[in-house]
């Protein structure tokens, strides 16, 4: 037998080894079905009755105070406030980035094309402290929203078995991650983990931490978003962006007026990167102060968020329904 004898052999057992293993995979995927995260299915199937409106945002669009009567989400409440017949369907992820939202936004328009998209932009979601933590990645997630293809989707338990799922970056890179106040080097991630929120000092350090970076041009969330304006102007889709509000007492309270020049500049700049793609971008940043937000109402010595009470929503509801039916004032 010939060298070349050999090699057909050899592929054709590799070919047949192969396709037992795939066979095995369907099988054992109809038995045990494929690991998808519930609120992937979930969503697939609110996009199946066709909305008008895809909402997406992080924790803060769903978020409710301990306090709150009304305990409705900020996308219900702004959907109770349009027109009766328009429908609309959210999808939030805890600490949920700009690359996360672009590969929904496409995973989304290979099934309906929807009258908008509606993206939170959370100012947060710039620092060091969101982008690099690893739990805010979202992998899996990812590669399921991209890839999109039904039969890939037995592999996913094997792939997780061999770690095909990885964050970007590891925990032990995270802590050497630097934190900057403005261009002022404060320290490494590591210098802000596990902090005691009772104690003011560690309080302000969160707080520069998670809002006084100062915002460029190759922050990783500024390059996703502007991939994501070009792709939907492209595809000449409307798209809402808007920023969320952050609780600017707290801030003025620990930082004093470089909280607020901070904030100014950051939702300025992020303000003309989308503005200058030819998309609009709602600036709701310091709309409201600290009597809005949840965390002064959790436990004791909760860490500053974003998360609003059932008046901070309506009143947010209430300024993105004015942009969307063209009766807003800026």
């Amino acid at each position: 037998m010939g060298d070349i004898d050999r090699m057909k052999k050899f592929v054709k057992k590799v070919f047949v080894f192969l396709f037992i293993i795939i066979s095995l995979q369907f099988f054992i995927s109809s038995v045990y079905p494929p690991d998808v995260p519930k609120n992937i299915r979930t969503f697939e199937k609110r996009l199946a009755r066709s909305p008008d409106i895809v909402f997406l945002g992080d924790s803060v669009i769903h978020w409710t105070a301990p306090s709150d009567i009304n305990k409705e989400s900020l996308p219900k409440m702004l959907h109770d406030i349009l027109p009766d017949g328009w429908k609309m369907s959210a999808l939030y992820y805890d600490a949920g980035q700009m690359d996360l939202f672009f590969s929904i936004i496409k995973f989304v328009l290979k099934r309906h094309r929807p009258r908008l998209f509606i993206v939170s932009i959370n100012l947060r979601s710039f620092s060091p402290v969101w982008i690099y933590r690893p739990e805010y990645q979202y992998p899996k997630d990812k590669f399921i929203y991209t890839y999109d293809f039904r039969p890939l989707e037995v592999f996913l338990k094997p792939l997780s078995v061999f770690k095909a799922f990885v964050p970007e970056t590891s925990q032990e890179e995270y802590a050497e991650i630097k934190i900057f106040d403005g261009d002022r080097y404060m320290g490494k991630m590591r210098d802000f983990m596990g902090m005691d929120t009772c104690h003011p000092e560690d309080f302000r350090k969160i707080i520069i931490a998670n809002y006084m970076y100062h915002l460029t041009e190759d922050n990783k969330n500024i390059v996703a978003l502007q991939k994501m304006i070009r792709f939907l102007k492209a595809m000449d889709i409307n798209v809402l962006f808007y920023i969320t509000p952050l609780d600017q007492t707290a801030g003025q309270e620990f930082l004093g007026e470089p909280f607020m020049h901070r904030v100014r500049a950051n939702s300025s700049f992020l303000a003309k990167v989308i503005e200058r793609e030819g998309v609009e971008v709602l600036d709701l940043s310091l709309m409201l102060d600290g009597r809005f937000f949840c965390w002064r109402q959790e436990k004791a010595c909760h860490a500053i968020d974003e998360h609003l009470d059932e008046n901070g929503r309506a009143a947010v509801a209430q300024k993105l329904a004015e942009e969307i039916l063209g009766t807003g004032s800026r």
